[in-house]
C-alpha cells in the first residue's frame, strides 16, 4: 500500500492518493497504529475536500470515524459517521458499514461507562484517595 501511495503522489493523482491514504488508515488500525491511522484518514479527507470527490469524501470520513472510534474519541467519530452518511452518494454499503460502526462505538462507550475496567489501563479514571 505504501508503494501505491508513493506512486499516486509521484504522478499527482489526488484521487488515488486520497483512496490509498484511507485504505492505509484502515490497515494501520488493524495493526494497532491508531494515532497514525487518524492522521492518514485526516490527510485523505483534506485531499477530498480540495478535489470535491463526494464518494471519496464519504469514504474518507468513514475511515476517519473508524480511527477516531478506536482512539476513544467517540463524539468525534459519531460526528464523522453522520457526515459520511449525509453525502447522498447512494452508497448503501457505506451507510450500512457506518451504522454498524456507530452501533459498536455506542456499545463500547456504554460498556466503558458501566464498567471502568473495560477501558484500557491508560484511559481508566484515577482512583480517589479517600484517606484523611
Amino acid at each position: 500500500m505504501l508503494q501505491a501511495l508513493d506512486a499516486f503522489r509521484r504522478h499527482g493523482d489526488q484521487n488515488g492518493t486520497a483512496s490509498a491514504l484511507a485504505n492505509l488508515s484502515r490497515a494501520y488500525l488493524d495493526t494497532g497504529r491508531v494515532t497514525e491511522a487518524v492522521s492518514l484518514a485526516e490527510q485523505s479527507l483534506a485531499i477530498c475536500r480540495v478535489i470535491g470527490a463526494t464518494l471519496r469524501l464519504a469514504n474518507s470520513r468513514y475511515a476517519l470515524a473508524l480511527a477516531l472510534a478506536q482512539a476513544g474519541r467517540t463524539d468525534d467519530a459519531l460526528a464523522e459517521l453522520a457526515l459520511a452518511t449525509s453525502h447522498g452518494t447512494g452508497n448503501n454499503r457505506l451507510r450500512a458499514n457506518a451504522l454498524s460502526t456507530l452501533g459498536r462505538a455506542l456499545e463500547r462507550t456504554q460498556q466503558a461507562l458501566d464498567e471502568p475496567t473495560a477501558l484500557p489501563v491508560n484511559k481508566r479514571p484515577k482512583p480517589c484517595d479517600v484517606r484523611k
